[in-house]
């Protein structure tokens, strides 16, 4: 499957559950609110080049109660996905820190990024 398309939206409640999207090209792809759950997206494109080889997703949580999405690239990369935030895993957790500053949010971003980090992506 090639999804290469400029701002390609797939949503708001497209049901990709347990989709092979192994090796799609999702860059500039909208995915928000995608089911996603079960869906193989190791070898997908999610950037220019670069290439996933982990992915993680957990929700609804946080402040948002929405989807959080991590993922491992080739290069041992942490990259995430949450609401509008998209970034490295270090820009993830130092903007979770600022924002939520050790309430309930906090706690729980960082005990999924956490588990991401020790079980998923190492």
């Amino acid at each position: 499957m090639l999804i290469n398309e400029k701002e390609l939206v797939i949503g708001p409640c497209a049901d990709l559950y347990g989709a092979n999207l192994r090796v799609a090209d999702l860059y500039r792809a909208n995915l928000h609110g995608a089911n996603l759950h079960g869906a193989n997206l190791r070898g997908a494109t999610v950037g220019e080049n670069v290439i996933v080889t982990e992915l993680f997703a957990a929700g609804p949580l946080g402040s948002r109660n929405e989807t959080l999405f991590l993922w491992a690239t080739e290069d041992k990369a942490h990259c995430v996905w949450a609401g509008c935030f998209r970034g490295s895993g270090a820009e993830f957790m130092a903007a979770v820190a600022h924002t939520h500053d050790g309430n309930e949010y906090d706690k729980q971003y960082a005990a999924i990024y956490e588990f991401f980090c020790n079980h998923i992506a190492n």
